[in-house]
């Protein structure tokens, strides 16, 4: 007898190499993802700050604060992230059950295993993200020259 094998030996190890494989994936597919969503919140706020500019340079001339006329941005985009958020959650799932009918057949069958903490992380990252890219934002308001934007808006440019 050279060798014996042991089925829940063999399943053991391929579920966790399976497993390990897929953790890596999902990491990536997450990392790739928070890349689009900091990047499309980011644009949206500056294409945003750049039509505002002369309203953030009243406020500033008014007396406002950087922050003070950050927290309105920021107001802004947590309000359009939860609302987009909270409707691609099920639209998600929705997506994540048509792909596993598509792929349900005799020789592979995907199950769909979505416990509800990922729901609730997935919440998490997007505010993470929000924020990250309201950091740039913030850095963009404290460094906007607001006399200048007032003369640029005024049409003077002494």
């Amino acid at each position: 007898m050279q060798s014996v094998t042991s089925r829940e030996d063999v399943t053991r190890n391929l579920t966790d190499t399976l497993l390990k494989n897929q953790y890596v994936m999902i990491l990536v597919l997450v990392g790739f993802a928070g890349v689009i969503f900091f990047g499309s919140i980011l644009n949206a706020s500056v294409v945003s700050l750049t039509e505002r500019r002369r309203e953030v340079a009243t406020f500033r001339a008014m007396g406002y604060t950087p922050w003070e006329v950050g927290a309105v941005f920021l107001r802004e985009n947590l309000m359009v992230n939860l609302v987009g958020a909270l409707l691609g959650l099920p639209v998600g799932y929705g997506l994540m059950w048509v792909t596993a009918a598509a792929y349900n057949n005799d020789l592979i069958r995907i199950p769909i295993a979505c416990p509800p903490w990922i729901g609730g992380v997935t919440l998490l990252l997007s505010l993470g993200f929000a924020l990250l890219a309201h950091g740039v934002v913030q850095w963009m308001i404290y460094r906007l020259d607001f006399l200048e934007a007032l003369k640029e808006a005024s049409g003077r440019t002494e």
